[in-house]
């Protein structure tokens, strides 16, 4: 993968389509080509776009009983598009690979009290082997989160995907959300890593703006 193209991947509503509308716009300002994969309720949003292209693969709600035909056919048709276009990465909006990291950029985003609330002793967490399984091991990597300035995972979903993700802040600096991307780790550079962490950190900026976020200015 060593095009200056990169596929986001979204559901055609504006819960998925708006945050890859804010990546989008920072990606196009970097000059890099941006392909929009998504279903065809994207017409609803196409104008939102402007200057990438945009590419529909067919999909259908899981209760469907088309479902499987139609998810299937997307899939078939979305892996030739991909091999055609040879993106540098290909970037989701939702998804259970991205929660993890997603999450973990929320909570490092909440005050004390609240995530000691949240979480407030062994009891509350599940042995999984892949995340923190005490509270002292979740605020050891949450403040790893806030001291590197965004959140980062390696395989602990699915082995072989990374993930980086960065808190989306509404007016009064809580976490309301999260952008994220998943890629597959050996595929994406250390230059492109960080140019992806750029955009991911660039988005989230953008959206908490949108919801009236301000933040204070560091004293010198």
């Amino acid at each position: 993968m060593s095009s200056n193209v990169i596929v986001l991947s979204a559901g055609g509503t504006g819960g998925h389509l708006f945050p890859a509308q804010a990546l989008a716009g920072v990606l196009a300002r970097r000059g890099r080509g941006v392909v929009v994969m998504t279903d065809t309720r994207f017409a609803n949003y196409a104008t939102a776009f402007p200057g990438a292209q945009i590419q529909t693969v067919p999909s259908a709600p899981l209760n469907a009983i088309t479902a499987p035909f139609k998810i299937m056919a997307g899939i078939a048709i979305a892996f030739a598009k991909l091999l055609k276009l040879k993106p540098a990465a290909v970037v989701g909006f939702g998804g259970y690979p991205s929660v993890p990291v997603m999450l973990a950029a929320s909570l490092a985003r909440l005050p004390t009290a609240q995530l000691r609330a949240l979480f407030p002793n062994a009891a509350a967490f599940v042995d999984t082997e892949r995340g923190p399984a005490t509270p002292t091991r979740l605020r050891q990597l949450l403040s790893d989160v806030r001291n590197r300035g965004y959140a980062t995972e390696e395989g602990s979903v699915t082995s072989g995907l990374s993930s980086v993700a960065q808190a989306v802040l509404d007016h009064a600096g809580h976490p309301t959300a999260a952008v994220a991307a998943t890629y597959v780790a050996g595929e994406v550079d250390h230059q492109n890593e960080a140019r992806l962490i750029e955009a991911v950190n660039g988005a989230a900026a953008q959206l908490s703006r949108r919801l009236g976020f301000r933040a204070v200015p560091a004293n010198p």
